[in-house]
Formats: C-alpha cells, sequence, structure tokens
C-alpha cells in the first residue's frame, strides 16, 4: 500500500499514514467511488485505525492550510465500519460538500494508522491538530 508523508501528517498522526486505494476524483458516480475506496482489500486488512479523508489541493484554515478534512476512528475496520454509509456519504449534506472539495481540492484520499487504542490516539490526533490549526479539520464536528 501506498504510504503518504509531509509535515502536516507527521505533527498530527505522529508517523506517516498507509493509503487506501481508488480515490475519489470526480463528482459524478461518487456513491461507486465510496464503495470502490471502501470496500478495497485494504480496507478490511487492519482493525483499530484512526483515519481520515485528504484533499489533494490544501483548503485555508486560520494558520495556513490543510489538507485533512475529516479524522475518526474504529476499533473495527475501515470497510466494517464505513461501506455501507457509501450511500449517505455521496448524498446530501455530505455529498455536497465532498463534491465541492473534489471541484476545487482535487481528489479525495483515505489514509490511517494502525491502533490498539483508538480513541485515546484520535483525541491526540485532534489536540495537534487543533494546536497547529487552530480550529477542527472541515468535516470534523468534534474531537
Amino acid at each position: 500500500m501506498q504510504t503518504l508523508e509531509n509535515q502536516e501528517i507527521i505533527q498530527v498522526f505522529g508517523k506517516p499514514l498507509t493509503i487506501l486505494p481508488n480515490e475519489l476524483t470526480s463528482t459524478d458516480g461518487l456513491t461507486d467511488q465510496f464503495k470502490a475506496m471502501l470496500g478495497s482489500t485494504e480496507a478490511e486488512e487492519v482493525r483499530g485505525v484512526v483515519y481520515c479523508y485528504l484533499s489533494e489541493i490544501p483548503i485555508k484554515t486560520k494558520n495556513g492550510a490543510t489538507n485533512i478534512l475529516y479524522m475518526g476512528k474504529t476499533k473495527g475496520s475501515i470497510r466494517g465500519r464505513y461501506l455501507r454509509y457509501a450511500g449517505k456519504l455521496s448524498t446530501g449534506k455530505n455529498g455536497e460538500f465532498y463534491k465541492r472539495v473534489i471541484k476545487h481540492h482535487g481528489g479525495i484520499k483515505m489514509g490511517f494508522i494502525g491502533s490498539d487504542a483508538p480513541r485515546e490516539d484520535e483525541r491526540a490526533c485532534f489536540a495537534r491538530y487543533r494546536k497547529l490549526h487552530s480550529q477542527m479539520p472541515p468535516k470534523s464536528k468534534r474531537g
């Protein structure tokens, strides 16, 4: 699997992210693109993760810019957590958000780190993100 390592990723996650295949690249067929990404074999391989959605082109924040759109965690696999929601992620307000990002900030990838304590690690990632950007990620509502 591909990894992603840049200054922001290391500051927030503490190590490189593993990137799932099949990024979201078009505003058309978004449900099928989510199914391809979230239903991949790689999305099932690791249980216990802190994950994020990433834009190709950074989005402005109070203190610079970020590629991190959303952060979350699961004790299970990404596939088990999200595949069933592919339709909901690509319609309504969620769909509008992701389509806007694709249109103005390029494709969307999903990355993750393995974790034995996803809840604690997610909290730590949110704390580091807030320290870096003085706000939450654009799509995240809590942390």
